[in-house]
């Protein structure tokens, strides 16, 4: 979650039963805090909708992140406890705390990751997400940012940030303007840049560009201006990885068809993506 220059009011949130600590993130809509049960000590993460941000179709997609969540309940996405408002009406969400740092501070520090910790971090994203597609959800924005990893050798993966999710299914109110196109541009589907209706596969694409960039310390497609790398998803060839062995680069390269159709599903690419540098290894 990008963070602001002026650093946020903390919200006192004691009549609520937590004591909050500090921020750790802020976005366009909302801040997201550390703090502590007051009656327990234990630590969680708590979502707060800034007031000044609560217009309907906010406050509609906060409220279908928090469903959604509660929906999934799986090991790989982050949880949530409960949800409040405060003493102002700011509506907010309790989730628990992840002791870890996110993929993007990790990348950042090591540029490119081992091959086995790639198919761990990937394999598990994987899975996640093969729950998330089977109801008919679309995180629609993964990228390192969004992944936290826990700490030692071997890290749990965990997804957060279901705010732009979309819901395929025939009755899911339509949250956002057709066509409208917002999300991370390096992270996008070629669909998605064209304004085209989206599926799962879209995740799919995400993960490929995650999986390229863990292996080779850069993005397939990257420009300064945000409509320059839009084009580049949906025209641009993939760069060779170098270095990579073949097996491993079409399976990668797999994930990155610039039709949806022509991708794996989640679970596909992550067995294939398992089995390829098993024969590597």
């Amino acid at each position: 979650m990008p963070h602001s220059d002026t650093l946020p009011v903390p919200p006192d949130l004691s009549r609520n039963g937590y004591e909050v600590i500090h921020c750790i993130g802020q976005g366009a809509v909302a801040t997201v805090w550390k703090a502590k049960l007051i009656e327990s000590g234990e630590f969680v993460a708590i979502k707060l909708l800034r007031s000044e941000e609560a217009d309907l179709e906010t406050i509609q997609r906060f409220s279908q992140e928090v469903s959604l969540l509660k929906e999934l309940g799986h090991p790989g996405i982050v949880n949530v406890y409960h949800t409040g408002v405060t003493h102002h009406a700011n509506p907010f969400v309790v989730m628990e705390w992840i002791d870890g740092t996110s993929l993007r501070f990790l990348l950042d520090r090591e540029n490119t990751l081992p091959l086995n910790q790639v198919d761990q971090i990937n394999s598990q994203l994987a899975a996640a997400l093969a729950l998330a597609h089977s109801k008919e959800i679309v995180h629609r924005d993964l990228k390192p940012e969004n992944l936290l990893l826990t700490p030692g050798a071997n890290p749990h993966v965990k997804v957060v940030d279901f705010g732009m999710a979309k819901l395929l299914r025939p009755e899911a109110p339509e949250l956002t303007l057709r066509n409208a196109i917002f999300g991370t541009p390096q992270y996008m589907s070629p669909e998605r840049a064209m304004g085209r209706e989206i599926t799962s596969a879209a995740d799919v694409y995400a993960m490929g560009i995650m999986v390229y960039e863990m292996v080779s310390g850069r993005r397939p497609f990257d420009a300064r201006q945000p409509t320059e790398v839009l084009i580049k998803h949906v025209k641009g060839d993939v760069p060779a990885l170098e270095g990579i062995p073949d097996n491993i680069e079409n399976v990668v390269c797999s994930a990155l068809a610039k039709e949806p159709q022509d991708r794996p599903s989640a679970l596909e690419f992550g067995d294939r993506l398992t089995a390829a540098i098993a024969a590597n290894a």
